[in-house]
């Protein structure tokens, strides 16, 4: 339970049970395993947005953020050409060969 230490005079213990609702069930939707360590950029996600004030459609806020970080670590995914063992001065980002600055 991500949100069982939270400070009680920072969020009430309303706002606690929607916040741990809303992770348990965007985790559920995820597949999110108990050791996947996107759980934690989740939780720190809900605080987040319930400390903004959007404790409405909080599931629904907070689904849609980690999908949207799982689409941008997809595009942002950094292929090693095969071979190469610690120099990453080519890499494919987005399918564009990219050209280390330092290698010309």
């Amino acid at each position: 339970m991500p949100f069982s230490k939270i400070d009680p005079l920072r969020f009430n213990l309303d706002a606690v049970k929607t916040m741990q609702t809303a992770f348990d069930a965007v985790c559920l939707e995820m597949k999110l395993e108990v050791n996947d360590p996107r759980r934690s950029e989740l939780a720190t996600l809900i605080i987040r947005l319930a400390h903004d004030g959007y404790m409405e459609k909080l599931k629904e806020r907070a689904g849609e953020a980690m999908k949207q970080s799982a689409r941008m670590r997809d595009m942002v995914r950094l292929d090693v050409p095969s071979g190469s063992h610690a120099d990453i001065s080519t890499a494919t980002v987005n399918g564009a060969n990219r050209q280390h600055p330092k290698h010309g």
